[in-house]
């Protein structure tokens, strides 16, 4: 291994640790056999975890995965070699719910070390390595503030800080983020910036793992010359396998990358095509494929980093939050104690170690103070009325929970107080939607920015009849920046109005599967949103890059029956592109208000009855929007 990866690419969402957690906690005192690994993943299905079907041993593998991953986190002990099952004391605390979950996470990852010292094979797998990733990843962004740059961007992650081996390594990779920073900025249009970009990534991959190349180019070399020297090689098997071979990865052969290459490689030998062109077929194969891992890693990078509570994202750019700062500070300056191999494992798996500056009354205070001076300033330019200040407390646990409640009580208001900012907020709205349309954004928070965007869209109207909080079904941050996507099972948004509610779904997905993943959920949301608000129009919204024209069929005639099967109610769902979205808001900017947006959407349900099937329906809608953007721009 030549890069590493902070976290577990099979749960890419370590919000679900913790569900998961829960259902193997059911499995406690039990060895963890093939038996209970498979018992084990259907309880996880059962509980709605993890979703599909897959063949027995599928299922059993991923129930290793499952908990391989709160092994890995030091929640919890589930290894047939090590019997029975059972939750650690930080992963009890981390059961304990959303108030210890940021300071639970943040002891695990400060713990993580490479070698990891209860991994057998760690003298050959993670030669090279002396690495604390959590760690080496706070001080590089503390770093780089210090130069005054924001943060880390998701591109310098994996080009820099995942392929530090080294704690050490931290000034060269810091340097190296700030000089590539330097020439990205100096760069005009996302698509020279994605050209650096993959230069970039593909020049590491070839710096790091250019040797491996030598062994598939030694291979090819030998499949080549049989081909040559016998015509009938190349329609035999070995031949096919050989290929195959030359361009396993570190997934097989049989990966849809390894397989497109295999038969690129076929035809250019059938063809005689010249060793040149063959070795940069394999090159650019196998190092696209390293290259694609760095970007993986960081992504779970980001992902693990942000259950501490420490970071916040700005579009790409992975930053301190602003709670945060002088805690990380002082965390950036921790040197852990050294713990023996025969110590390391009683150390992984306790809730209080190592000690943070949050065990320290004195810490706590001053933080504390600091939430209850910034309350009283929210309050005062929302003209709430400033709650009496109580002194603080004297135990530790006690100061704990009062600033986790001061920490609450000032995200809520600072979430008041930019709901009451989106209105200015337009241009940047849409420059926010535009950068998740064009993936400028880390990958796996695409979803998560692209509900962000659309909330904000409709908050700068703001008109609403009902709490800011109460309208979106995703988690923020305390600096009001997504954390997570919608749970499931509701709309991703629901808007209450004087006289209508406005349920908003979004999705990123642009094929046939938008059909089978939307089609059905979307109006069971909407109803249920016309169940819970019995005397109010309830419209729902729904919006893609591309609306497919199976799901507009889908949502042309859409009922829903009733429970009790007795009578079915008719659910409006309007489908739109996120460009003509974005078009209605630049047309519109803050006057996208909830009696105009309703206007609209009613006269696009009114075409359903003018409207053939679903493309004709798309069709009309996509006229009705245009004429109005037309009018808009002309008044």
């Amino acid at each position: 291994m030549k890069t590493w990866n902070l976290g577990n690419t099979t749960v890419r969402s370590p919000e679900r640790i913790a569900e998961g957690l829960r259902v193997l906690e059911g499995f406690a005192g039990r060895v963890f056999d093939e038996s209970v690994q498979l018992a084990f993943y259907e309880a996880l299905r059962d509980a709605g975890v993890v979703r599909g079907d897959m063949g027995e041993s599928g299922r059993a593998i991923s129930g290793r995965k499952w908990a391989s991953a709160a092994n890995q986190m030091g929640f919890a002990v589930a290894l047939k070699s090590d019997p029975p099952v059972r939750i650690t004391d930080a992963g009890r605390r981390l059961l304990l719910g959303e108030a210890l979950a940021g300071e639970t996470w943040l002891r695990q990852l400060l713990k993580v070390q490479l070698p990891p010292p209860l991994e057998p094979a760690r003298t050959t797998r993670y030669e090279g390595f002396a690495v604390h990733p959590f760690g080496l990843t706070l001080r590089a962004t503390t770093a780089m503030e210090d130069r005054k740059l924001e943060g880390l961007h998701r591109e310098e992650i994996a080009l820099y800080i995942v392929t530090a081996l080294r704690d050490t390594d931290l000034d060269s990779a810091v340097q190296s983020c700030a000089e590539y920073r330097q020439r990205r900025q100096g760069l005009v249009g996302s698509v020279a910036k994605h050209r650096l970009f993959q230069d970039s990534l593909l020049a590491k991959a070839a710096e790091l793992y250019g040797d491996e190349l030598e062994g598939c180019f030694e291979e090819l070399r030998e499949t080549v010359r049989l081909a040559r020297e016998h015509a009938s090689f190349v329609d035999s098997e070995g031949f096919a396998q050989d290929l195959a071979h030359v361009c396993a990865g570190g997934k097989g052969g049989r990966t849809k990358s390894a397989t497109k290459t295999r038969d690129l490689l076929a035809r250019l030998i059938r063809e005689r095509s010249d060793w040149d062109t063959l070795a940069n077929v394999v090159a650019d194969h196998h190092l696209s494929t390293r290259a694609n891992t760095f970007i993986d890693y960081a992504d779970t990078t980001v992902r693990y980093c942000r259950m501490t509570r420490l970071f916040s994202l700005r579009g790409s750019v992975m930053v301190i939050s602003e709670d945060a700062r002088e805690l990380a500070r002082e965390l950036a300056a921790l040197e852990l104690p050294a713990v023996s191999e025969e110590e390391f494992s009683t150390w992984l798996w306790s809730a209080d170690v190592p000690s943070l500056p949050l065990d320290d009354a004195g810490f706590l205070r001053e933080d504390l103070a600091r939430l209850t001076a910034e309350r009283v300033s929210l309050q005062d330019q929302l003209a709430i009325a400033v709650e009496p200040q109580v002194p603080p407390p004297d135990k530790l646990p006690d100061l704990k929970l009062a600033r986790a409640s001061a920490g609450d009580s000032v995200a809520g208001l600072r979430e008041e107080l930019f709901y009451r900012r989106q209105a200015k907020c337009v241009p940047e709205i849409l420059e926010t939607l535009r950068d998740v349309l064009e993936g400028e954004m880390v990958g796996s928070y695409r979803p998560a920015f692209l509900e962000w965007g659309t909330w904000r869209a409709f908050l700068a109207t703001n008109a609403l009849a009902c709490a800011v909080s109460a309208t979106r079904n995703f988690k923020v941050d305390s600096d009001v920046t997504p954390s997570h996507t919608a749970k499931a099972g509701v709309s991703d948004m629901v808007f209450q109005y004087a006289d209508h509610v406005l349920a908003v779904e979004v999705t990123l997905r642009t094929g046939p599967n938008q059909w089978s993943a939307e089609g059905e959920p979307v109006p069971r949301h909407v109803f249920d949103v016309m169940r819970q608000h019995p005397h109010k129009r309830v419209l729902g919204l729904f919006l893609a890059p591309k609306v497919d024209p199976n799901t507009a069929n889908q949502f042309l005639n859409q009922v829903y029956w009733d429970e009790d099967l007795r009578a079915n109610r008719g659910v409006d769902v309007v489908p739109m592109s996120l460009a003509q979205f974005m078009a209605l808001l630049e047309a519109w900017g803050p006057a996208l208000d909830p009696p105009r947006m309703r206007e609209l959407l009613e006269s696009c349900l009114d075409l359903r009855s003018e409207s053939d099937h679903g493309p004709d329906w798309l069709e009309r809608i996509a006229a009705t929007i245009t004429a109005h953007v037309r009018l808009a721009a002309a008044s």
